[in-house]
């Protein structure tokens, strides 16, 4: 996992090769005045989600294995729980199809606000959406990453 400001970036091109291509579409776009839906940027290596919603003070840790998430708020302020994927018991098998699975298991919490962003490998269990404080409507930006290999 790692957490940081938009303004560091560039230090993590070099971690996965599709990074450089992610984080220069998530510079160069103006997520105020995109709807809603998902846009591919290369095919299915990367892709992203644009999604508002209201935070919830419940959901159950997730994880993926063939895409890296990329995520960052446009707007609002939600907690990311984090845990690593061993330390999950698994309860809702993994979804080779929508790349997804869940589990329970103890998280730590981190606050996410604008121009941070978060990046989630397959083997970091994450559960997004939280509140932080009382629910509120969020825009996130979550680009999918196809891991190299």
């Amino acid at each position: 996992m790692i957490v940081d400001f938009f303004d560091n970036c560039e230090r993590y091109y070099s971690v996965n090769s599709r990074f450089k291509t992610a984080f220069e579409y998530i510079k160069k776009t103006d997520f105020k005045k995109l709807g809603c839906g998902k846009y591919e940027i290369d095919g299915k290596n990367i892709y992203v989600n644009v999604e508002e919603y209201q935070t919830k003070t419940v959901s159950k840790p997730e994880y993926h294995k063939k895409y890296i998430d990329i995520q960052f708020l446009a707007n609002g302020e939600e907690l990311i729980g984090y845990c690593p994927i061993d330390s999950l018991v698994i309860n809702e098998e993994y979804s080779e199809e929508k790349d997804i699975g869940f589990g329970l298991g103890v998280v730590d919490y981190i606050k996410m606000s604008k121009n941070q962003f978060m990046v989630l490998f397959p083997n970091d269990a994450h559960q997004p959406c939280m509140a932080y404080g009382k629910p509120q409507k969020v825009k996130k930006v979550v680009v999918k990453v196809r891991i190299d290999g």
